[in-house]
């Protein structure tokens, strides 16, 4: 096991002791920025970011919002905010049954539904703040030139900027901001679901089509 997993799974073991959930068995399913874990008994457990508390709460808010509306997303479970560990936001979700990736007309299904929603004021969406991932990625690049990664960030600047001069297309809505087939999930029976809203903001309807497009 890497280093970062022994960390992710210590603060596994903290959380779930702090919310009286099993740790033995947890297996994990994704470790990167974001940890996650799978749970005895159907639950599984998102570890964020460092300083990512603000992110998870968003995330919990969001899944809320659009199962109230009827889009199918992960429900959240145990707790109604995230616990903390280790200086990271932990949250619970239900665990899917077995699933694939979406296809790109499931994306465009479950975004339609999501982009006629009016977002509540108390989701709080950040406006979209275009190639803010990359240029964190970037600037966290251990394997970059001071040449490499200056080239990099100036023209990422000049993008910004570039799309900041757009003209207007359709109105702004709530987004996904990571609108792609790897964040839909597809059940056994053909339910879609959406998936991974921790980029969740309010833009222009047409950014949720950069991925998949």
């Amino acid at each position: 096991m890497s280093a970062v997993a022994v960390q992710s799974r210590r603060v596994l073991e903290d959380v779930c002791r702090q919310v009286g959930l099993p740790a033995v068995g947890a297996q994990p399913i994704r470790i990167a920025g974001n940890a996650i874990w799978r749970l005895p008994g159907g639950i599984v457990a998102r570890i964020g970011r460092p300083n990512g508390q603000e992110i998870a709460e968003r995330e919990l808010a969001v899944a809320r919002w659009l199962t109230d509306n009827g889009v199918r997303t992960v429900g959240p479970v145990i707790s109604a905010r995230p616990v903390l560990a280790g200086g990271r936001p932990v949250t619970f979700w239900d665990e899917l049954p077995p699933h694939w990736p979406g296809t790109a007309a499931d994306v465009a299904r479950l975004l339609k539904q999501m982009h006629r929603l009016i977002p509540l004021p108390s989701l709080s969406l950040p406006p979209l703040e275009p190639l803010a991932k990359p240029t964190r990625r970037i600037a966290n690049a251990g394997t970059l030139t001071s040449d490499d990664r200056r080239w990099l960030q100036d023209h990422a600047s000049r993008l910004v900027a570039g799309f900041a001069g757009l003209p207007a297309g359709l109105p702004p809505c709530a987004l996904h901001g990571d609108a792609w087939d790897g964040n839909i999930a597809v059940t056994g029976d053909g339910t879609a679901y959406l998936l991974d809203l921790e980029n969740t903001c309010y833009g222009p309807t047409e950014w949720d089509l950069v991925s998949t497009g």
